[in-house]
């Protein structure tokens, strides 16, 4: 079951993607979806708090011919979906596991997750419903450089570039939110299913080592874990994921076998999927890099 499930994980990332671009672009291939999304998961492990995730997506969308602004707002709204999933299955979880958490450093952890979910909550909402306050924010940072004659034209070019972005940042939500609501239905439905395959695999993981927990406590356990490492500030998460794993995973599984069960578990989970992801990017990197030299770089859709 685990092989299975491990292709299930790429594959429902990749669907999440797909179910936008679609849209956006009618008759683009699920392949691209899939390559974004291992491309996400490649350069979210290895930069903190999976701040490279995002960027690598829209470079392969971009690649395919999805808009920059565009592929930002099946990321964020994506993200989003993330987030309400989160704050919702967690709190679930810590219901189901009432009385689990002893440890005062656990408990501070999780209250801290809460914080930090409800902040993205609130910065990617208004990122859909008003993505206008961040192109003035962008406005009052770079005004003092337009009184600089040297550079003044460079910056009044780049607020009339960011100016652009945002409106075709805001088109692509409005057209999701106002035209394809049900688009946006899926990519939390998905987002759901993705997690619950996570978890499951843990699970048969658990089983497969000789492991005793229950479906249901290791599947709230896993909650906790990916809601606490989720913002860990460390590349993929490393330390903070299999200390938590470690520390909650005890109460379902032998000591020893603790270690084994962490490594399986990040490798299937984490370490696959971005060994695939750097083939992704490096064969996209290439792709580039020969259009550049051929002169045909320019984005053929007219968008930013």
């Amino acid at each position: 079951m685990i092989f299975p499930l491990s292709f299930l994980d790429l594959w429902l990332g990749g669907l999440r993607i797909h179910v936008f671009t679609r849209k956006l672009k009618p008759g683009t291939s699920t392949w691209l979806s899939f390559r974004a999304n291992l491309a996400n998961i490649f350069m979210g492990a290895v930069t903190p708090s999976q701040t490279g995730g995002g960027p690598a997506q829209l470079f392969i969308l971009h690649q395919g011919g999805i808009s920059v602004a565009r592929g930002m707002s099946i990321g964020v709204i994506n993200f989003l979906s993330t987030i309400v999933f989160f704050i919702i299955a967690s709190g679930g979880a810590l219901l189901f596991l009432e009385g689990s958490f002893s440890s005062k450093v656990m408990n501070h952890l999780i209250v801290a997750g809460f914080v930090v979910f409800c902040l993205q909550f609130v910065i990617v909402l208004t990122a859909l419903l008003k993505p206008s306050i961040f192109e003035r924010f962008f406005n009052f940072l770079t005004g003092f450089f337009t009184r600089i004659p040297r550079i003044a034209k460079k910056a009044k070019a780049l607020r009339k570039w960011f100016s652009r972005f945002v409106e075709h940042y805001g088109d692509a939500c409005r057209f999701f939110f106002n035209r394809e609501l049900l688009v946006v239905l899926q990519s939390f439905v998905l987002t759901g299913i993705l997690y619950l395959n996570k978890f499951t695999l843990a699970y048969f993981i658990m089983k497969g080592i000789g492991g005793s927990g229950e479906y249901m406590d290791v599947i709230a356990i896993h909650m906790i874990v990916f809601f606490i490492s989720y913002f860990a500030p460390s590349p993929g998460a490393s330390g903070v994921a299999e200390l938590t794993t470690a520390a909650l995973m005890s109460s379902v599984i032998s000591r020893n076998l603790l270690p084994i069960f962490t490594l399986l578990q990040r490798f299937f989970l984490l370490y696959v999927p971005v060994i695939l992801g750097v083939f992704t990017v490096l064969r996209a990197v290439r792709r580039t890099e020969t259009l550049n030299t051929a002169g045909n770089s320019t984005d053929d859709s007219g968008e930013v």
